[in-house]
């Protein structure tokens, strides 16, 4: 049972951004609330990608470049675009992805 909350815990952010994906699917096509579901979406999408903004941040301060960069503006033109559930798609791999590096 410790090891299914602890599992739990290390995933929290990436089970977040799931259900947050789920959520918006639901209020998006089921109950036709779309404003609702570009909200959440956008939630999850801040949510799972505010570590990698600041680690970038600082690495671009310290000169060291990365691919992040690449995932990085996918997000921010998947926002611009109005294209949330890709945005949040994008989010949850690259939290998936360092929750599995961590």
């Amino acid at each position: 049972m410790n090891s299914r909350i602890a599992l739990v815990k290390t995933f929290l952010i990436p089970l977040i951004i799931l259900l947050g994906i789920v959520l918006y699917l639901i209020f998006n096509f089921i109950l036709k609330l779309p404003r609702y579901a570009d909200i959440i979406a956008i939630f999850a999408t801040v949510l799972g990608a505010y570590r990698l903004f600041i680690e970038s941040f600082y690495s671009v301060i310290k000169r060291e470049f990365a691919l992040d960069y690449i995932a990085i503006l996918a997000i921010v033109v998947s926002l611009f675009t109005r294209e949330y559930l890709v945005a949040a798609i994008i989010a949850l791999m690259l939290s998936t992805g360092r929750t599995i590096e961590d």
